[in-house]
Parts: structure tokens; C-alpha cells; sequence
């Protein structure tokens, strides 16, 4: 059949599909499969049109790629018996080579067994921490409210909302299915009485009835629908029950409970699993939230000026998540207008719930959460690593070349094909890394427990293996990572001309600038590890070593009782008098909060008394008695602070130099005297402290307003003017007890208490630091066995050079210096990289360490020393050989 003209106008087939055809199809029939199948598609052209024509051309090429219209020379078709022995040779080929090279092999092997661990141990805390809050049923139709304010010289965020929020969004948006919302009591001591025996319960949440109905925390005992159903009803753990009840059945008991409103009887309704690790709501105790109601006589459920509430939606299934968020702007203006009026902005959005540990650092947040970025660091820092082992491979792969090149000459000569040597050398990457994979998984679970040890939690033994959608990525890793670095030593290695390898030419060997990059890669990335690992060193300790504004050493910490009654002030001024009677103790103060923890106690309809009504700011409050400022030491800036002699007190406040600026004040001088309205009552300010860092320096200095109240139950502080704290203890505790009865004596050092802040980011400088020093080791075992073989390579050369009266510093800088020349290079690549890197890290911090230049100056100093001893350990040998045995 004649084949139709190419030149002929009109619709053709697609060239993509005519190219495929002519590379497959034998030449033989060649001519005529075109020339029917180009006949076919005019003809349906014709008929049907171009589209399908075309379709249905693309379907015939496809059908004809068959085994017996092939190109033979394109295609080695072996029966699977073949295969398999060749395959069984290509194992056996690798294994010998792996034994003949042992100290190459166990090189490659310990690179790739260190890199594998690091990288299995950090992907599994990376998998925990991003696990947090899947375990919940409805965990994709959970969303928590943010309340964002916008004031005209600063922003608030906070997971803290109007008391109204939850029901009047599920009245007027009708893809709400649902809500929750809980107001936690972390602020206030919490004492549990059961048959005269005390507990104090640090996590205890009231929570509304539909808790149970929304999370997927499963109840031991009771009913979930009903459980905090009724006013004045009770759920515990577990372990809480255990603690309180022992072995006794716990549902349906009685018991009486002291906390922020007075104390009460409360009837256990149910009893809860205790909670997975891996939750960012961490409660032992909830209380049904019709209590808080009739506790506060409706306030905690239609206020709009409360904002406390942890707010949680159940969406409809299948909502659209932005869809909903499009609704929240009207709806904030019509239920937040007070805030417009005096330039306030006003935004809410929508949190999902598992990424709330991991992307959520706002204030009233439950607990301390996690960070991404940290996360996202270590991830990174997981795949260098592997990248650095593979490199390791790579490099020593193509290093070994010249001594494989006879080898593979002989075998090109005598019939081997260039796709049989890949696979040879592919099956050797394969080999070695799946050796590599089990040591590695062996030496991961050796180390778990240390790793469990250092985080603080109990991470199951690959536990991320039951997510099938992390394995088909780490194993894609794993794939792709095989495939890299086993492809292109086998590209070079296969490539050798026989004739030039086989006559002992120089250039038959190529890929030695890429191994170079390579080598630069790493010593860049290194770079940045050690960079990092300085950076995040230094910044911790900057934040626990910087002056805070206040002092808080030798300062003994009391949770104040929970369990009070009508002689609460006298056994209060009783117990502060005996207590500054003693010598080890200069100041006794007491107060509703103290440094290290976020403020609870905020009021939002706060304005200096000379502006508009409407002008209303949001501020935290502290009630402090008159020795607070002098126990803590808080620098007076202007007025005065509380005295128990002048008369009205209570109606004082003192500032701090923040609050100042935000109620608009031009001085501090100029805020004496000034009339502060808090929600229609009058105060005074008669005084302005500095700054102080109430929280970590994450955060920028909080405006704070001081309040005087004598007998505030929160915390009781003791200043000891001496440093045997633990002995005094005892004379405390027993203080407290004839002071106290009935209620548990709970402590805490402040300094201690302070820098817990920082546990997150003490414990990613360790992290970061201990993977950062396995990285480093990988890359030096692969610079030893690059040495090695420079060395080896030039034994010759170094014994002739020593004959010609060369001494053993000049030979130690011939074999080094091209590898520090490469040092060089990495530094100029790695050091922006760490800059720019690290700057965004320290972006984190209101208050952050400058970046000086000997920050990236010790580093490259760091891996200068390092990459000398590593490559002096075969050089020095080589320079303090016999010559005479080189030569020969």
C-alpha cells in the first residue's frame, strides 16, 4: 500500500505518536504499518473528523507496540529464566566486590547506616509531632475560632473568644453543624476533697455538653451525651479517679471542689481514657459548663466583653472550609461593632484542628505547642543527612572507577553490553544501601529510647509505618535516593571506552568535576548545619541568660490555698507575718500571676478617661499587694507603688512603661494622677514601672496594668536571702500547713518556672545539635575514603616526590590542599544560605541575637579543622612511609 504524501494539506496525525511508531516498530514493517495506519486516519478524518481520527491513530500505535512488531536492536528481550540467572550473577558479582573493598565497602556502609538512623529517628519524632489531634473521628470538620484585634499600634492574636461566639455562629451560619467551648482554670488552684483527703488539679476545663459529641476522647464510664449534661456535673481521667477514689468505682460519687468560685459538691457523671499524648487540649478534669453559667449568673454564656472561651465548630461534611470563612467578615460586623469605633480592627478565622500544635502560638492557647518551623528544620536536616551519605556513595563509587576500568574493558571486549554493566552496578547501589537500610534500622531502635529520653515523650517504634501515606513517601525517598546515586556511578563506570581503559589511558576516567560539585555540596550543607547549630546554641542562651526586667532568683513560689472560708485574711496576714520573721526570708508577697506564664485576668473595655467613650483598649490586669514591686524588684519609673498606709488603694493601679504609650501618653510623668475607667469604674494611676518580660522572649514587652488586692489567693511569693532553698523548704511547707489545713502544698522555683518557656527551644537546639554532629561524621567518613584513595592513587608520586627530597609538610599539602580549596568554595555558597536561613529562624523572637560575622567565620574554622584531621590521618601515613616502597 502506498504510503500517502507527508506534504498533503490538511489534518495529520500527531507527530508524538508518528515519532513513537518509527522508534519502536521494526524496520521490516516499517513502511507498511505506517502506510495503512496513515490510509486508516484520513479515511475516519473523513468520516468521523479530526479529534476522533486522531484518538483512535494513538490507540492503533499503542495496540501495535507488541513483541512481534519491536525493534529487535532496541529491545534485549530475555525469557525470565535468563533474567534471573543473570541476576543471581549480578548479587554474586556485587557481594565479591563489596569483600575484595572492605574498607570501601564498610565506608559506604557506616555513611549510609548513620545517615539512614538519623533520618528514621527524625521522621519518626516529625511524624509524632504532625500527628497531634488526627485520632479525632470528626478531625476534618473540626475547626477552632482565632480572634484577631488589630489596634493601631499593635496586633492580638488569641485563641481566647467571646463568651457568645459558639452559639450565635450556629444560629446564623447554617454549614455549623455544632460547637464546644471551654474555659480553662490553669490561673486558679483547683482542690479536690474526698473523705477529708486533698488533691490539687493543675489541667481542670469547663467544657459544654456537646464536648463528647465533637472530640473522640472515649468514656471509661457514663454516658457522653449526657455526661456534662447538668449543672455542677463532673468528668475525670482515669488516672485523676485513680489518684482520688483508688480501686473504688468513681462514677456517681460525690465529691467537693474548691476553684475560681467558691467551693461546691460536684456529682461524677463519667470517666474518660486517659488522654493520648498527642492531643493539644491536655485536661484531667472537666466540669459540665451549665456550672460556670449559674456560677456567674449567664455571663459565661452570652457575654460579649469575656474573652476566654475556647471556641470549637463541627462543619457540616463537605463544607468548604474558605467558603465559610467568606461569611465571618459580615458577621463580625454586626456582632463586634463596639471595637470599630475607635479604630479597632476586628477578624476571625477559622483554625483546623490538627494544625493547631504545630501552627499555633497565640495567647490563651491550652498548653505550649509545638512549632512548623522547627519541624520543617529538622525535615530538612533529615534529608541532608541522606543526601550527605549518598554523596558519600557517589564519590567513592566514581573515585574507584580507574580501578574497575580494566574490569569493565575486559568485559566490553568480550560481549558485554553497556546496559548489562548498569545493571551490574546498579544491583551493587542496591545491595549495599539495603544492607545500609537494616543496620540502619537496627541502630533506630537502639537509639528510640535515647531519643524518648531527650523529647520528653513516648514515640512507639516506627510507629509511622502505619500511615501509609508517609511510608509511600519515605519509601519514594529510599527509591529515588537508590536510583541517584547507584545511576550515575553505573552512567560513568558503563561508559569506558575499551580501548583507552585497556591501554592505561588517563582520560578514560571521567566525572571528576561533577564529584567535585558534589564534594562542595556537602561541605556547603555542612556549613549551614554548623552555622545553625551555633546560631540556635547562642539564642537559647542569650534568652536564659538576659536580664528580664525583675528579679526572680531565690524566689519560692506557692500556689495559694483553694480551699478558704471566712478567716482567709487573717490566716493570710498571719502567715506572711510569721514568714518575714524568719532570717532566710527578706519579702513575702502575693499576687494573681507571676512572671512565666500569660496573663488570664484581661479586661477589654478599658479607656483613660479624657478620650472618648468609644476608645476602649484591651490590657491584662495583675492584683498584687503592696510589698509585689519591691519583692520582684521592678524598677520605678515614675509616682510611686502601693502602700498599705495610704488610704484607698483599691482604687490605684500602677502601669507599666508600655501600658503608657498604649493608653497615649506622652511620658510616663504624664500618666500620674490620670483617671483609667475599667467597664464604668473609676481608677487612678499613681505610679509607671518599666518593662518586664512577663513571658519568653518570643514575645515583645506586654502592656500591663497593676491592681492593688490585699488578699489575692493566687500566688504567694517568698524572696529567700539565702541560697540553702531546699533546707528552708521544710520550715514552708510547715508554715503553710498550720496556715492552710486541708490544702496541698504545691511549689515552685521561679526562675526554674520561668525557664520552662524555653523547653521547646532548648530541646531543638539539642536535637538540632546532636543531628548536626551525626551529618558532620558522615561527611568526614566519606572525605576519609576520598583521601584514602587520594593517597592511594598517588603513592607513587608522593615516594618519587620524597626521593627528590620533599619533607612531610609539603606532602601533607599536596594531598590537602585541593580538598580545602573545595572548602573554600563551599564556604562562599554555604554561608548566605546559613545567613539567610538563620534569619528567618531568629524572625521567631521579639527579641533575637544579633548575626555577627564570627558566627559563620567559626564554622568554616570548625570544618577546616576538621576536614585537616580527617585527611592528615592517610596523608601523614603516606608522608612517613618508605619511599623505596612506594616506588616499587
Amino acid at each position: 500500500m502506498d504510503n500517502p504524501n507527508p506534504q498533503n494539506s490538511g489534518p495529520q496525525p500527531p507527530r508524538w505518536a508518528q515519532r513513537f511508531l518509527r522508534w519502536y516498530c521494526d524496520s521490516d514493517l516499517m513502511d507498511e504499518v505506517q502506510g495503512d495506519l496513515l490510509e486508516m486516519f484520513q479515511l475516519r478524518v473523513n468520516r468521523f473528523g479530526a479529534r476522533k481520527a486522531k484518538f483512535l491513530y494513538i490507540k492503533e500505535v499503542l495496540q501495535f507496540f507488541r513483541p512481534a512488531t519491536i525493534n529487535r536492536s532496541r529491545f534485549s528481550f530475555k525469557y525470565p529464566t535468563t533474567m534471573l540467572s543473570l541476576f543471581k550473577n549480578y548479587l554474586k558479582v556485587a557481594w565479591r566486590n563489596m569483600l575484595k573493598s572492605k574498607a570501601f565497602s564498610s565506608i559506604n556502609l557506616a555513611g549510609l547506616a548513620i545517615g539512614l538512623a538519623a533520618c528514621l529517628l527524625i521522621f519518626q519524632y516529625v511524624h509524632f509531632e504532625s500527628s497531634y489531634d488526627q485520632f479525632h473521628k470528626n478531625n476534618p470538620d473540626i475547626y477552632r475560632v482565632q480572634l484577631d484585634r488589630t489596634y493601631p499600634d499593635r496586633h492580638d492574636q488569641s485563641a481566647g473568644c467571646t463568651a457568645f461566639l459558639g452559639p450565635a455562629l450556629k444560629e446564623e451560619i447554617p454549614e455549623v453543624r455544632d460547637f464546644t467551648k471551654l474555659w480553662g482554670t490553669s490561673h486558679v488552684n483547683n482542690v479536690m476533697v474526698y473523705e477529708n483527703e486533698s488533691h490539687l488539679e493543675e489541667s481542670l476545663f469547663y467544657a459544654d455538653a456537646s464536648f463528647f459529641q465533637i472530640f473522640s476522647y472515649p468514656l471509661v464510664s457514663g454516658d457522653p451525651a449526657t455526661a456534662l449534661s447538668a449543672p455542677y456535673s463532673i468528668v475525670l481521667t482515669e488516672s485523676t479517679a485513680k489518684k482520688i477514689f483508688g480501686n473504688e468505682p468513681a462514677l456517681g460519687k460525690s465529691i467537693r471542689y474548691s476553684g475560681s468560685f467558691g467551693t461546691d459538691n460536684y456529682r461524677v457523671t463519667g470517666v474518660v481514657q486517659d488522654l493520648p499524648k498527642n492531643t493539644h487540649l491536655k485536661f484531667n478534669t472537666l466540669v459540665s459548663f451549665q456550672t460556670l453559667v449559674q456560677q456567674t449568673d449567664g455571663n459565661a454564656h452570652n457575654s460579649d466583653g469575656w474573652n476566654a472561651f475556647l471556641t470549637y465548630l463541627l462543619l457540616e461534611p463537605g463544607t468548604d472550609p474558605d467558603q465559610l470563612s467568606a461569611k465571618l467578615p459580615a458577621f463580625v460586623d454586626q456582632h463586634y461593632t463596639r471595637y470599630f469605633e475607635n479604630g479597632t480592627k476586628v477578624a476571625l478565622h477559622l483554625q483546623p484542628l490538627p494544625s493547631i500544635h504545630l501552627k499555633s502560638n497565640i495567647r490563651f492557647e491550652p498548653g505550649v505547642n509545638g512549632s512548623n518551623k522547627i519541624v520543617r528544620i529538622l525535615l530538612f536536616t533529615a534529608i541532608f543527612i541522606l543526601g550527605i551519605a549518598w554523596i558519600n556513595y557517589i564519590n567513592l563509587a566514581t573515585a574507584k572507577a580507574m580501578e574497575r576500568a580494566k574490569e569493565v574493558g575486559v568485559r566490553k571486549v568480550v560481549g558485554a553490553e553497556k546496559g548489562d554493566l548498569r545493571r551490574q552496578f546498579m544491583t551493587e547501589a542496591v545491595l549495599l544501601n539495603l544492607i545500609g537500610l537494616v543496620f540502619a534500622v537496627a541502630i533506630a531502635l537502639a537509639a528510640l529510647p535515647l531519643l524518648n529520653q531527650l523529647t520528653g515523650i513516648q514515640i512507639p517504634a516506627f510507629e509511622f509505618l502505619r500511615d501509609p501515606k508517609t511510608v509511600l513517601i519515605l519509601s519514594g525517598i529510599f527509591i529515588l535516593g537508590v536510583i541517584l546515586s547507584g545511576f550515575y556511578p553505573a552512567f560513568i563506570t558503563a561508559s569506558f571506552s575499551p580501548t583507552r581503559v585497556l591501554s592505561g589511558e588517563k582520560g578514560a576516567v571521567k566525572g571528576i568535576n561533577f564529584r567535585k560539585a558534589l564534594v562542595v555540596f556537602q561541605f556547603s550543607v555542612s556549613i549551614i548545619l554548623i552555622a545553625g547549630s551555633f546560631i540556635v546554641s547562642r539564642q537559647v542562651n542569650y534568652m536564659m541568660k538576659k536580664d528580664i526586667g525583675m528579679d526572680i532568683d531565690r524566689t519560692l513560689v506557692l500556689k495559694g490555698p483553694g480551699v478558704i472560708d471566712s478567716t482567709y485574711e487573717q490566716r493570710l496576714a498571719g502567715f506572711k507575718e510569721r514568714m518575714n520573721q524568719y532570717g532566710f526570708v527578706s519579702h513575702t508577697t502575693n499576687s494573681t500571676a507571676v512572671p512565666g506564664k500569660e496573663i488570664r485576668w484581661v479586661n477589654n473595655s478599658v479607656r483613660w478617661a479624657r478620650q472618648p467613650e468609644n476608645n476602649l483598649v484591651s490590657l491584662p490586669f495583675v492584683g498584687v499587694d503592696d510589698d509585689f514591686f519591691n519583692t520582684f524588684e521592678l524598677p520605678l519609673i515614675s509616682g510611686r507603688v502601693f502602700d498599705e498606709q495610704h488610704q484607698a488603694e483599691s482604687n490605684k493601679l500602677v502601669i507599666t512603661r508600655a501600658a503608657t504609650h498604649l493608653f497615649g501618653f506622652e511620658t510616663p510623668e504624664a500618666a500620674i494622677d490620670e483617671e483609667i475607667i475599667d467597664n464604668g469604674d473609676k481608677f487612678q494611676i499613681v505610679g509607671v514601672v518599666d518593662d518586664y518580660h512577663q513571658e519568653s522572649l518570643s514575645f515583645d514587652y506586654r502592656p500591663i496594668v497593676f491592681r492593688y488586692l490585699e488578699n489575692a489567693s493566687s500566688y504567694y511569693s517568698i524572696k529567700f536571702n539565702t541560697d540553702q532553698l531546699e533546707e528552708s523548704l521544710a520550715t514552708v511547707e510547715q508554715e503553710w500547713n498550720a496556715s492552710f489545713p486541708g490544702n496541698p502544698f504545691s511549689y515552685f522555683f521561679l526562675d526554674e518556672f520561668f525557664d520552662r518557656q524555653y523547653r521547646s527551644d532548648q530541646l531543638f537546639g539539642r536535637l538540632f545539635g546532636i543531628f548536626t554532629a551525626l551529618g558532620i561524621f558522615v561527611a568526614c567518613i566519606g572525605l576519609l575514603g576520598l583521601s584514602s584513595h587520594t593517597v592511594q592513587k598517588r603513592t607513587k608520586e608522593i615516594g618519587i616526590r620524597k626521593v627528590l627530597g620533599a619533607n612531610t609538610e609539603q606532602i601533607l599539602v599536596l594531598i590537602s590542599r585541593e580538598h580545602l580549596g573545595l572548602i573554600l568554595v563551599a564556604a562562599l555558597v554555604g554561608t548566605p544560605l546559613a545567613y539567610w536561613i538563620m534569619t528567618q529562624w531568629l524572625g521567631n523572637y521579639a527579641f533575637a541575637i544579633d548575626l555577627h560575622w564570627y558566627y559563620f567565620l567559626i564554622p568554616i574554622g570548625i570544618l577546616f579543622v576538621i576536614a585537616m584531621l580527617t585527611i592528615s590521618f592517610h596523608a601523614l601515613r603516606a608522608a612517613l612511609a618508605n619511599p623505596v616502597e612506594a616506588i616499587n
